[in-house]
């Protein structure tokens, strides 16, 4: 039977991801702005490695005050569920509402909307003709990247996370960057988003899909004793 708990604890890298060394961002490595900025938005948005790699840089459109992005991706992808006469791929991300936490300040830094304003600013000069959202932040690597380097961007945020938290892994710890997609769905739907709403955020045409293979148990914390705060997921604001 399938264990609906988690192998990994998403408190405890949203913590991380909200200190030192990826915060202040505007300090952060390039490296780690791209993994934080990946995590936060395929968090942010539920959707599969493939559609986060398709995005275009050109067709990001912002709410006044930065309040919401509305993403889309290049023409030519078609992503693994969708007909060629369906319109085109889209996402609409909120701003976390840093007024919904205790610690403003902690909130804020878990932002996916401002981790992409800043990922945008540093890698403008390296986008130069580029049609993709995510580029290289490796020296004289002038290809696009695949997407199966969102996969690994994930999964080496998630390793570091624990490092820096100086947990223990064994050779059981096993990280999926497909685990962010279920925890994305997972939490949108504890936080009472209908779950029709769930299943058009993620591209779901059947809600077995969901109940069967990605719902998963986020009621309990991890023995660090970290709870989630707000948090964007599955493209809706939740508290938990």
């Amino acid at each position: 039977m399938r264990n609906p708990t988690p192998k990994w604890d998403l408190s405890l890298v949203l913590n991380r991801l909200a200190s030192a060394p990826f915060e202040p961002l505007e300090k952060a490595p390039l490296k780690l702005l791209t993994w934080k900025t990946v995590f936060l938005l395929a968090l942010a948005s539920g959707r599969r490695r493939g559609e986060l790699h398709a995005l275009d840089a050109s067709k990001i459109s912002w709410r006044e005050n930065y309040s919401l992005v509305k993403l889309g991706v290049i023409p030519s992808f078609l992503s693994k569920t969708q007909l060629a006469t369906a319109p085109p791929l889209s996402m609409q991300i909120p701003a976390l509402d840093v007024s919904l936490g205790t610690d403003l300040e902690s909130d804020a830094k878990l932002c996916p909307l401002r981790s992409l304003r800043l990922y945008l600013r540093r890698t403008k000069l390296l986008r130069a003709n580029k049609k993709l959202l995510f580029v290289s932040y490796l020296k004289n690597f002038t290809k696009d990247i695949r997407s199966p380097t969102i996969s690994s961007w994930i999964k080496k945020c998630i390793k570091l996370c624990y490092d820096l938290a100086e947990q223990p892994t064994d050779a059981t710890f096993r990280v999926r960057a497909h685990d962010v997609r279920a925890m994305a769905a997972s939490l949108a739907y504890l936080g009472n988003t209908p779950l029709c709403d769930v299943m058009e955020s993620c591209s779901w045409v059947s809600h077995n899909t969901f109940t069967s293979f990605y719902l998963r148990d986020l009621t309990w914390t991890g023995d660090d004793g970290l709870h989630l705060g707000p948090v964007v997921a599955g493209q809706r604001l939740v508290q938990m």
